[in-house]
């Protein structure tokens, strides 16, 4: 039986393939745009919130974001095996992003925060994990067939 988003063809495989290096398109797209998003978050959060440094706090995080982004997107298009860790990587950033914008904002910011988490933030965090197990299933076929982990060829 195969695991799920396990290819069961060449074809399907090629398919599947085709997809995963779409997304990688759309990974660098969203690294791309988060840099200048992550730098006007810099630029515009408070120095001191709660929490001394709560501007270097959530720039991190979103570097450390930009990054998971950027080598998810270079995995998806080399093919390269280590995509599923990576969109599942995303994909847990994505859901804590969502989670501390919606409890730590007040006012007008909660509504803009839950706006972005719904439309943003947890789609593609949904769409990551499916990369991670679509992929998955690549690499296992690939291993299958070819007796090797899924390089591309």
């Amino acid at each position: 039986m195969p695991a799920p988003g396990q290819p069961t063809s060449p074809q399907e495989a090629a398919d599947t393939a085709v997809r995963i290096r779409r997304a990688g398109w759309v990974l660098a797209i969203g690294a791309a745009v988060l840099i200048p998003w992550t730098a006007y978050l810099a630029w515009e959060l408070p120095e001191r919130s709660v929490a001394v440094n709560y501007d270097l706090a959530w720039g991190g995080f979103d570097v450390g974001l930009i990054i998971l982004l950027a080598m998810g997107a270079w995995a998806a298009l080399r093919a390269n095996r280590w995509l599923p860790a990576l969109a599942a990587a995303t994909a847990t950033m994505l859901v804590i992003d969502a989670w501390f914008d919606v409890v730590t904002s007040r006012g007008g910011e909660l509504w803009t925060a839950v706006i972005m988490a719904v439309l943003v933030e947890l789609p593609v965090a949904i769409a990551c994990l499916r990369l991670s197990v679509h992929t998955q299933g690549l690499v296992l076929w690939r291993a299958a067939r070819h007796g090797r982990l899924g390089h591309r060829h």
